[in-house]
């Protein structure tokens, strides 16, 4: 699967493998959606990136590895991250887990 562009408000992504894209692997820009139990691997960006635009969304119980930017990085406010496995994501100039800016 490619990479994930929800921009809409109100989802739910659950149980999805994103693996190999050229690009992150959810890329959230809408508002009070749950990003849960999903697997992103092996992609050319962050495994979730959350834009300055996405509020109030839940990240949950995801499998995030080997991704060459962060595991989760989150820009907008009120979001929600808890119970994720994040692993070897991050190049060595870019080696965070879980950004928050």
């Amino acid at each position: 699967m490619k990479a994930a562009r929800p921009g809409a408000a109100d989802n739910s992504f659950t149980g999805n493998s994103i693996q190999n894209s050229t690009d992150d692997g959810f890329d959230i820009s809408g508002d009070n959606n749950t990003v849960s139990g999903n697997i992103m691997s092996n992609n050319a960006g962050a495994g979730i990136y959350s834009k300055s635009s996405a509020n109030d969304n839940n990240y949950n119980g995801n499998t995030v590895s080997t991704n060459v930017n962060q595991g989760i990085a989150i820009f907008g406010p009120n979001n929600k991250i808890s119970d994720n496995r994040i692993k070897d994501s991050g190049s060595a100039a870019n080696n965070n887990g879980i950004y928050l800016s």
